[in-house]
């Protein structure tokens, strides 16, 4: 059965046990949601590519993985034309006021920071 991966990356997590949990497989070949990850088992997220090298976080005892896209469209209310903004992909975890959050794009451009709202 053929998968519907949109993205230029796609996430698969490590648990403490060694097992893994990818975004797309034959149990959820339309993808599963990070929200039906047990985050309390997960050590390090990745995202994997077929195009651009792959990117890991591990995650500290203790901490929340995080998981999240930005998509951006702007649509021009004078001519009507949509600009789409190339997706940003971000792993990494949090901690009561500690935090470290991966950015890259589907260029594979790179952020790393403790700020949630840096992209």
């Amino acid at each position: 059965m053929a998968t519907a991966i949109q993205n230029v990356y796609v996430w698969q997590v490590l648990h403490h046990n060694g097992e893994t949990t990818p975004e797309y497989d034959e149990a959820a070949p339309s993808g599963r949601s990070f929200a039906a990850v047990d985050t309390s088992s997960v050590s390090a997220i990745s995202l994997l590519s077929l195009v651009r090298p792959s990117v890991s976080v591990r995650v500290p005892e203790g901490a929340t993985p995080v998981f999240f896209r930005r998509k951006g469209t702007v649509l021009s209310l004078v001519t009507g034309e949509e600009q789409r903004y190339p997706t940003v992909h971000c792993i990494g975890w949090k901690r009561e006021e500690a935090a470290c959050y991966l950015f890259i794009d589907e260029g594979g451009n790179i952020l790393l920071t403790d700020d949630f709202q840096a992209v």
